[in-house]
């Protein structure tokens, strides 16, 4: 009698098993193993790729209805934009 033998990675190992030495309980869990493996992990998977572009698509629109204004803050001090020390540069050059 031929053996079927099955490949499962468990706990960080890849173990070889016998399964025909499987209960019918043994069979079911390795079925909705597979069904995990094979059909809502990759549904996921191109879920996530789904909203991180979503994100990135939301980010940027964001960004261009934002004023071009802004302090951009550290954990050490408040840094102004570029755009609006120019600004201001621009005010104090004019009031002279």
């Amino acid at each position: 009698m031929a053996e079927n033998k099955m490949n499962i990675n468990l706990n960080g190992e890849q173990r070889e098993y016998d399964t025909s030495a499987f209960s019918e309980a043994c069979t079911q869990k390795v079925a909705q193993l597979q069904f995990a493996d094979n059909t809502i992990l990759p549904i996921l998977s191109e879920i996530m790729r789904l909203v991180r572009l979503g994100r990135a698509v939301d980010s940027n629109e964001l960004e261009s209805l934002l004023p071009k204004e802004y302090t951009v803050n550290t954990d050490e001090n408040a840094v102004e934009s570029d755009q609006k020390k120019e600004t201001e540069e621009n005010s104090s050059k004019d009031s002279k």
